[in-house]
């Protein structure tokens, strides 16, 4: 099995070095690393270049000819891949000693097996632990993992640990997914459309391990939303989460269209209509009138139908909806 690792870049020039001395240290190194500078300013060329000339596997670097973003970005980086599969690389992330090790005894003992994601391990921008990892922030649970694999959509919506970081797949599959939407919605990265397309066509598998050290600073492109402080959500919330949701349902659609026009599985299509489904709610709850009595029965009816439970925290979100909205 050929592993192509990827590592879309732009400006990192602080934390590159460090990831990929983390590549190096692998027990199991990639047959191929694809390097994509999005136009840095910084030093990141410079680091690029002394890596390529000591690295000890082959390592492709580009420079794009303009600033296209971290999804194009990383788009075209998975179409440079000439592996059996594409593992993802952050650039302000360290990979563990045996990440593609692990990840390549999974996707050879599973031949099924489409998408994999592990878990992280979360730290501040000096590697000092926050004591949370990816899968705690998100509530993801043992239960969760078991469930993924026969309900992916429902699990990601309510535990969303599809983040790019952690995520590899077949580069078989890469025809399903590129091309990706040109906007994706204020907020969305690519790793949504990665993780919700793949998971709609392919058997997920998660790895209840920490195979990476995830960063979190300032400088980030996509962070965790969830580790904000309960102010500052209910401050997102009043100040237009219901035009992301309306934006996001729209994002849904697109996966919905994107998938029915290149694949006719019965898993495909037990995804599509759960995607449907979970599109319908946000829609519902981006509607919801100002006034709270008006609120009421919209959100009475998707209790009792029970798209609270399944696409987001139950009474708990219902509540939010009812109480907090402006």
């Amino acid at each position: 099995m050929r592993i192509s690792a990827i590592l879309p870049t732009c400006n990192r020039k602080r934390f590159l070095q460090e990831q990929l001395d983390s590549l190096v240290a692998q027990t199991r190194w990639p047959n191929e690393l694809i390097i994509g500078d999005d136009q840095s300013t910084d030093d990141t060329p410079e680091i690029i270049k002394r890596f390529i000339g000591d690295a000890p596997f082959p390592v492709l670097s580009y420079r794009n000819k303009c600033n296209v973003g971290a999804s194009r970005n990383a788009e075209l980086a998975i179409d440079q891949c000439s592996g059996d599969v594409v593992v993802i690389c952050d650039d302000d992330d360290i990979c563990l000693p045996d990440r593609l090790k692990v990840i390549e005894e999974e996707f050879t003992k599973s031949p099924e097996v489409g998408l994999v994601l592990t878990d992280s391990d979360l730290v501040d921008q000096a590697l000092r632990p926050t004591g949370m990892t990816l899968w705690a922030a998100y509530k993801f649970t043992s239960r969760e993992v078991s469930a993924i694999s026969k309900d992916p959509i429902r699990t990601l919506a309510k535990h969303f640990v599809g983040a790019g970081h952690v995520m590899s797949f077949r580069k078989s599959l890469a025809p399903y997914i590129i091309p990706f939407p040109k906007r994706l919605p204020a907020g969305v990265f690519f790793d949504i459309w990665l993780s919700l397309v793949l998971a709609s066509i392919a058997k997920v598998v998660c790895i209840p391990r920490s195979l990476v050290t995830h960063r979190l600073h300032q400088g980030q492109i996509a962070g965790l939303p969830v580790l904000c402080r309960f102010n500052e959500r209910i401050e997102q919330i009043r100040s237009g989460e219901r035009e992301k949701m309306a934006a996001f349902a729209g994002l849904l659609q697109e996966v919905i269209d994107h998938i029915s026009v290149r694949i006719d599985t019965a898993w495909s299509k037990q995804n599509v209509a759960t995607l449907i489904a979970w599109a319908a709610h946000l829609r519902m709850q981006s509607k919801l009138s100002n006034g709270k009595s008006a609120r009421l029965s919209p959100i009475a009816r998707a209790l009792f139908t029970g798209s609270y439970h399944r696409y987001s925290r139950g009474f708990l979100t219902a509540a939010r909806d009812l109480l907090i909205l402006h």
